[in-house]
């Protein structure tokens, strides 16, 4: 009997290591909470986050981010964007912030400008060697608009990583 029961523990206290290992963080992760930034994710549970280069339906047409699923911002830029959210969802309670892209790691930036260097879209992409831009800073945020009753994304005339004259500000 007791065997059985030494057993049973030791089966359970297996799966639930096995199981913390599983919610642990990535490295990637890991790496954007020790330079300082903030989960908006975990900040603030209302915000949605669907990264964009974790999907392979981006400019570039396939995964970039590979553990990475959570989205990361400098503080200020948190902040902003925590407070952005609570206005909105004051505001239009119906509606919420989603998240498609924050902090990115510089040699995703790499792969972008790699994909870009030497063609008219390179404007839309900041060049690494020149030190990135305002995203491996954790300073730029790409979101949009969803209905939390419906799920849907309001369409805002282009996709949010759209590179093309819809892009241009002028």
């Amino acid at each position: 009997m007791r065997r059985r029961v030494a057993a049973l523990w030791f089966l359970f206290c297996g799966f639930a290591g096995v199981c913390n290992m599983c919610a642990q963080k990535s490295v990637t992760a890991q790496k954007m909470e020790r330079l300082g930034f903030v989960n908006v994710g975990e900040a603030d549970s209302t915000l949605r986050v669907s990264l964009m280069y974790a999907r392979p339906d981006n400019f570039l047409g396939r995964v970039l981010y590979k553990d990475l699923r959570e989205a990361y911002l400098h503080p200020k830029a948190a902040k902003a964007l925590l407070l952005a959210q609570k206005e909105l969802r004051t505001l239009c309670p119906e509606l919420s912030l989603i998240v498609f892209d924050a902090a990115r790691p510089m040699h995703i930036q790499q792969q972008m400008w790699n994909a870009v260097a030497g063609t008219e879209k390179k404007i839309y992409v900041c060049n690494p060697r020149n030190g990135g831009g305002l995203h491996n800073y954790g300073m730029a945020v790409d979101v949009s608009l969803f209905n939390i009753h419906s799920g849907d994304t309001l369409d805002m005339g282009t996709k949010v990583d759209f590179l093309g004259k819809y892009a241009h500000i002028d």
